[in-house]
């Protein structure tokens, strides 16, 4: 529709036909049939969908039978969108949908959309949309969506300021690849855990959790950790009990030696492959969120089971 005030902001072809998305304000969806410009099979614009803009062709990323794309208003498929429209449902990013209400800590700049740009990593089942946080004059953040599970797991990566994305081939293999704004590329999936020879620090939090009865208090009597050592810099372990303040200690990551390296009565041979431990977390609560960090240079934090004993601390007044 040439008089719906949108401009056409993506193309794509999937399934042997050529989708047209458009936006950025009321957007739409199409695509076109037919392979000729006239006679009996003359090319035909149908109407997809209603409701759902694009931000830009940067931001459309083919991945299994799906195709998705960013708006002003969220993350979106085509699977998403034929099913529930402009509903809910309808948005991939639903989980995350906060970055885009600007209701969390760390929200986006929904008018610079524009300038997000998407890759699928299909060796790993991962999506990656370089985007700007609300206030930063450039993009610096990615959201990263894990569709190898069903739903997919979305994370959000703050270290990186990527004004571009793609996907190259470097020795035998596609690759990501992301250009950044002082004029370097960065090639990532390396085995060294660095950004440009300096350390950054990994972050795994979890919501705030009432263990199902949030009227009561309780408290954690040990909390198990079982991980598998990625060197020797510890890994932080912060807690926070309701609104008190956060609290942390640190976790080894010294496993056992090596055989050639074994001490008599002093290692554990093949400990260093998986090694639980052990915490106390003082204090009551009704809600519990933990975290954990570890910023070591190349090295690298891999954490397998959390495991709690949860023990009642009376009812909490209402």
């Amino acid at each position: 529709d040439i008089s719906d005030g949108d401009n056409i902001t993506g193309l794509a072809s999937h399934k042997q036909r050529l989708w047209v998305f458009k936006g950025p304000n009321r957007g739409s969806i199409s695509y076109i049939t037919g392979s000729s410009p006239t006679g009996s099979d003359a090319f035909a614009r149908v109407p997809f969908s209603r409701g759902v803009p694009c931000s830009s062709q940067q931001s459309i990323v083919t991945y299994l039978n799906d195709i998705a794309w960013a708006s002003s208003r969220g993350l979106h498929s085509l699977a998403a969108t034929e099913q529930f429209g402009d509903m809910k449902e309808g948005f991939l990013s639903w989980p995350i949908q906060q970055l885009w209400l600007q209701e969390g800590d760390v929200f986006l700049d929904t008018n610079a959309m524009q300038f997000a740009q998407g890759v699928n990593d299909s060796i790993r089942g991962i999506l990656l949309w370089t985007v700007r946080q609300s206030g930063q004059a450039n993009n610096n953040l990615a959201i990263a969506y894990d569709y190898r599970m069903q739903p997919g797991r979305f994370s959000l990566i703050t270290v990186y300021a990527a004004a571009s994305l793609g996907i190259m081939m470097h020795l035998g293999r596609p690759r990501v690849f992301s250009g950044g704004y002082d004029g370097y590329v960065l090639r990532h999936g390396e085995a060294d855990r660095n950004i440009a020879n300096a350390a950054y620090t990994a972050k795994v939090q979890l919501p705030f959790i009432h263990h199902g009865a949030p009227e009561i208090m309780k408290q954690t009597a040990w909390l198990r950790v079982g991980l598998q050592p990625k060197g020797s810099s510890n890994i932080t372990l912060q807690w926070q009990n309701d609104t008190e303040a956060a609290v942390t200690t640190t976790l080894s990551q010294a496993g056992g030696a090596a055989l050639d390296s074994f001490v008599l009565d002093t290692d554990t041979l093949g400990g260093a492959n998986y090694v639980q431990r052990y915490v106390n977390l003082p204090g009551s609560y009704q809600i519990q969120q933990l975290q954990f960090t570890q910023g070591g240079l190349n090295e690298d934090m891999e954490i397998h089971e959390l495991a709690a004993q949860i023990e009642g601390a009376g009812m909490s007044e209402v």
